[in-house]
């Protein structure tokens, strides 16, 4: 049975506790480094903006590493750029950083309930503000 399945077919079996030929490696988090980035000479930040490197550096992770899954988003940067915060996108020693924060109010108060800061567990979650297109809650609940 060794080898009859794709990647992605062993990594379906595995989620869904069927049979697998070998046991699947995947990971579901990034799993690049510096010199996996200079193996395929995609660096940051181009990897984070570009579609060509991004690609480059997720398909390493199957590649290079043998995982049976392959993860294109490297950082946060892609949930605050969608959300409309700035980022610096930094350069090949440095994660892109969310510069700006998406919460019209951030001030969040020490009281919790449940774990959570007062202000996320009344109503809708917060007000997000949105530089341009439909609002981050409109998109959320498509």
């Amino acid at each position: 049975m060794e080898g009859s399945q794709t990647p992605k077919q062993r990594f379906i079996a595995a989620l869904e506790g069927g049979p697998v030929d070998r046991p699947s490696a995947a990971g579901i988090v990034s799993v690049i480094n510096y010199e996996l980035m200079d193996i395929v000479k995609a660096h940051f930040p181009a990897v984070n903006i570009e579609p060509e490197p991004m690609a480059t550096l997720a398909a390493a992770g199957h590649d290079v590493l043998g995982f049976d899954s392959v993860m294109p988003i490297f950082s946060i940067a892609q949930e605050a750029t969608a959300l409309g915060c700035e980022v610096t996108w930094s350069d090949v020693a440095k994660m892109p950083t969310p510069v700006t924060h998406p919460w019209r109010d951030c001030r969040v108060g020490d009281e919790t309930t449940r774990g959570f800061p007062r202000v996320l567990s009344r109503g809708p979650v917060c007000e997000i503000r949105c530089r341009s297109g439909p609002s981050a809650q409109e998109t959320l609940r498509r």
